[in-house]
């Protein structure tokens, strides 16, 4: 009984999420249709999550045992300790105090040995969830505005991480984007962001418009290719984004920031050839990003999630169109 409450509260609380945060959803599923990353994004948190959790509640009767002898398997292997990860924050001086009262801890945990490779999605009744790849979807709900998302990589098309995309980013938020989609187009709002990793995520916020977006994005390039600003915009994009790289921490902030470049393999040294990267940037180093713009571009992995009259009059973006 206490599961269907939390499974129903669940489905509940996605269904408002589509409603107020579908620029992050539509992302991940678009992201979804070329990054493993991406799709188990969308697996844990995006649509298909949605479409899993509500085919659950709605079967829930047949299939709430084999879940639960699911998760309890899932559980048994997880929970061990070969696969702890330990992180903590403290003073130097405390550090000795702090391993002691771990590995106390530590040792009360089993070790099973258990082959997590051994445990597949499939057995977690997600066969769908991982497998399908969609492409270039147009998702109808109740909403009155649009969420529209456009994605891509540019490590596909052969081009390297820069520290000039960070200030590309600023400069489409706080630039290109914002007057074209915010200003003219009366979005609510509008974002990009470019990983070290490849990925290159366009979205737009509570938007009225959706084909005129998409044109937006499309022409990226070629404002990029034509970029020309002041010196002083141009050390004002450069301050904004080493603002947000170099933002006083908290020690429990810098904790966190430790164990993401652990967990992601992010060096010291990387970090710092950004910044010498991002303050060195300069207008030529922004146009020079525009093939590889291009490139994310031309894959066209498109997804917008919003009113399903607007999404169906303008379908011809996509290549599926259908409700939630």
């Amino acid at each position: 009984k206490r599961l269907k409450e939390l499974l129903l509260q669940e489905v509940s609380g996605m269904q408002m999420k589509l409603m107020s945060a579908g620029h992050t959803l539509s992302a991940y599923r678009a992201g979804s249709y070329f990054s493993e990353e991406m799709k188990r994004l969308d697996a844990i948190s995006g649509i298909a999550y949605y479409e899993y959790i509500k085919d659950f509640a709605e079967h829930f009767d047949e299939r709430i045992a084999p879940f639960i002898h699911t998760c309890e398997r899932f559980a048994a292997q997880l929970f061990d300790k070969e696969r702890l990860l330990l992180w903590a924050t403290c003073e130097k001086d405390q550090l000795s105090d702090v391993s002691e009262k771990l590995s106390e801890m530590v040792m009360k945990l089993d070790a099973k040995n258990a082959d997590a490779a051994s445990f597949k999605a499939e057995e977690l009744s997600l066969p769908e969830v991982l497998g399908k790849t969609h492409q270039n979807e147009g998702i109808g709900t109740a909403s009155q505005v649009q969420y529209a998302s456009l994605a891509g990589n540019f490590k596909q098309g052969g081009f390297a991480y820069h520290g000039a995309l960070r200030v590309l980013r600023v400069i489409l938020n706080y630039d290109y984007f914002w007057l074209n989609i915010r200003v003219k187009g009366g979005a609510y709002g509008c974002m990009s962001n470019m990983s070290r990793n490849g990925n290159v995520l366009f979205s737009s916020f509570r938007d009225p418009n959706l084909s005129e977006t998409y044109e937006v994005f499309e022409h990226t390039p070629e404002y990029l290719a034509n970029f020309d600003v002041s010196d002083r915009d141009m050390t004002k994009y450069v301050i904004g984004t080493i603002s947000t790289m170099d933002t006083p921490l908290t020690p429990s902030q810098d904790g966190i920031r430790a164990l993401t470049s652990y967990l992601t393999e992010t060096t010291e040294a990387q970090l710092q050839k950004d910044r010498d990267q991002v303050l060195a940037c300069s207008q030529q180093d922004i146009r020079q990003l525009s093939e590889a713009i291009a490139y994310v571009l031309g894959e066209k992995h498109r997804c917008a999630i919003g009113n399903e009259e607007v999404i169906t009059s303008e379908h011809e973006l996509f290549d599926e169109v259908r409700s939630l």
